[in-house]
């Protein structure tokens, strides 16, 4: 597995003191890679911006929509304004929270957080802000802004037993309402069927493992299209498979049937002999 280029360096202040650190992403940017669009003759094209009038537009100016439809450019002082926000090169807390308080599930990014080599004593200085994150379960939360000009964001550098992390956290006004809903009600018996459907999955030889495991999961996706990629060099057809809807089914039914069929048969006692009585004469 290669190693991603840095994110950001810089430093976290812990006390007063800078704490050297580089972020490292963990994910690769591959679900944005797209094909390019090309013209009939195979070659690509060119986008061309057209006026109202459908005229071509050889030069352009930004703008902000103050109405459905009306807009106003924006002057270029105002955009210098708005991206003058530098890069931080030190992050300073803001709070430590409990860990568990953190939303990290709305994390935009996550970076590994490692000691940067190029500064002599960051390794001492990583491994006690990681003991200290870790021994009292908190988060470290400040503001970061990791290229300049760049949007900044909510920064929480948390720890656990496998290291030192960072998440960026959307502000409060960039979150989506949802739906509210009242399904979510506590069911002992829902919850007991669910948990005798699992251990029957292992009865049926069906894998559930202790841990999660990255490795035991490729994506159809890059399978998929590599394989067009091929045939479409080699000149073949790409077959496309036609997905059939599926139809609502009573999952606590399902589970019941599942379980029911994984139990193993148990086979009858086998009879005992009747005795016979010996009759005198």
């Amino acid at each position: 597995m290669a190693t991603g280029r840095s994110s950001w360096s810089g430093a976290l202040e812990v006390s007063g003191f800078p704490v050297p650190v580089v972020f490292y992403p963990r994910v690769k940017k591959l679900r944005n890679e797209s094909f390019k669009t090309l013209a009939p003759d195979g070659k690509p094209v060119h986008q061309q911006y057209i006026d109202s009038e459908g005229k071509p537009v050889e030069e352009t100016r930004k703008g902000v929509e103050v109405a459905k439809g009306t807009y106003v450019p924006m002057t270029d002082e105002a955009l210098e304004a708005i991206g003058e926000g530098s890069r931080s090169t030190l992050v300073v807390p803001e709070e430590f929270v409990p860990l568990e308080s953190v939303p990290l599930h709305f994390a935009i990014e996550r970076w590994a957080v490692r000691p940067n080599e190029r500064v002599p004593g960051s390794e001492k200085s990583v491994n006690i802000l990681w003991n200290g994150l870790c021994s009292t379960k908190l988060a470290y939360i400040a503001k970061i802004t990791t290229r300049s000009g760049a949007h900044d964001s909510i920064l929480a550098v948390y720890a656990d037993s496998d290291g030192l992390w960072a998440a960026a956290l959307p502000f409060a006004a960039e979150l989506y309402d949802v739906p509210a809903t009242d399904c979510f009600v506590l069911d002992r018996a829902a919850g007991d069927l669910f948990a005798s459907f699992v251990g029957a999955r292992q009865i049926n030889n069906e894998k559930t493992s202790t841990a999660f495991a990255h490795e035991k999961f490729a994506s159809e996706y890059a399978a998929r299209r590599e394989a067009a990629i091929a045939a479409v060099l080699a000149g073949e057809s790409v077959p496309v498979a036609k997905t059939t809807p599926t139809a609502t089914v009573d999952l606590m039914a399902a589970l019941e049937a599942s379980v029911k069929a994984a139990k193993p048969k148990t086979k009858a006692p086998a009879k005992k002999p009747v005795a016979r009585r010996k009759v005198t004469a």
